[in-house]
């Protein structure tokens, strides 16, 4: 089975910023996302959401290139207004034609 080296980008942040992330990731060139709810705390303790404590993950599918975009971006305008956090993993994909 042949495979294609991606990246998995990951944000974890306050349910606030979905539309306006997701609306990002669309808007730079990522093909899709997925969203769960989760629950945790940072080392900042701050949210500004009613459960303190949920937050929620999307993560993308994406291009060496397109992730670090999306990381540079949502870094620049997001990270000194909210609590969020983004991390990329090396991912192994087949059917790479769906990204």
């Amino acid at each position: 089975m042949k495979t294609v080296n991606l990246k998995l980008l990951t944000v974890v942040c306050e349910p606030v910023l979905t539309q306006k992330l997701t609306d990002l990731i669309r808007t730079i060139g990522a093909t899709g996302f997925t969203i769960t709810e989760v629950r945790g705390e940072g080392s900042s303790h701050r949210h500004s959401g009613e459960v303190p404590d949920l937050k929620v993950k999307i993560e993308v599918l994406a291009t060496i290139e397109l992730a670090k975009n999306l990381m540079d971006e949502i870094a620049a305008q997001y990270f000194e207004d909210y609590s969020l956090i983004i991390y990329s993993t090396d991912a192994q994909v087949i059917r790479a034609e769906k990204f």
